[in-house]
């Protein structure tokens, strides 16, 4: 039996008690490596699953590094109830995650399943010195399309989004396409300051009610 340590983070805060946890697990290097599936050293999906559903978290993020070099990890992100095809907030911690390693790089290469390569970066805020954020380098998504508040989608999404952050929060516009959502909430709503205040039992149960 393999043990495997996990670290949880909550991104998109500065306090313990908010913002969106995910749970990053580092996997043993693999001894071979096939390039053309570089996904195939991973262990089985069931056993990545069983972990993810026992750990609970919104999202748990499965790092595997690739080779001797620096930086170059593939990516899997799998929630309680699926595997996703990509993560934002889990990617976010698992950043903050290897950027707080010894000797760590400030360039991470993440190759993922579906969408290719991530590309996560440690930099300097011109605006405050000593202050380093991360910066997410995302694929392109095509497909989305802007909903109307007047419609019963709008309705269901953020009335789907009440239950789980216990509040009204100030959106913005909200997009969708086959496979994603995104909630864009009012410029002036800082979530680093007062982060999301996520209620983690709600937020799985409405996940696995509306896949």
């Amino acid at each position: 039996m393999v043990k495997l340590e996990y670290t949880v983070l909550n991104a998109f805060t500065n306090s313990p008690d908010s913002g969106n946890p995910a749970a990053v697990i580092l996997l043993p290097p693999p001894t071979n490596i096939n390039k053309d599936d570089l996904f195939s050293a991973y262990p089985p999906t069931p056993a990545l699953q069983e972990i993810a559903t026992k750990l609970n978290y919104p999202m748990t993020a499965f790092l595997l590094p690739l080779g001797s070099e620096d930086g170059k990890y593939a990516l899997r992100w799998i929630d309680p109830g699926t595997e996703v095809q990509l993560c934002g907030h889990a990617t976010v911690a698992l950043s903050e995650y290897l950027f707080s390693l010894p000797n760590s790089p400030k360039r991470l290469e993440l190759e993922t399943v579906k969408h290719g390569l991530v590309v996560s970066q440690r930099l300097s805020n011109p605006l405050k010195e000593g202050d380093e954020r991360v910066a997410l380098d995302f694929p392109e998504i095509l497909g989305f399309k802007d909903l109307e508040r007047s419609t019963e989608e709008w309705s269901d999404i953020v009335k789907g989004l009440k239950e789980v952050i216990g509040k009204d929060m100030p959106i913005a516009q909200l997009r969708r396409n086959d496979h994603y959502l995104v909630v864009e909430f009012e410029p002036d709503f800082d979530m680093s300051a007062g982060g999301l205040p996520l209620e983690m039992e709600k937020l799985v149960h409405h996940h696995q009610g509306h896949n």
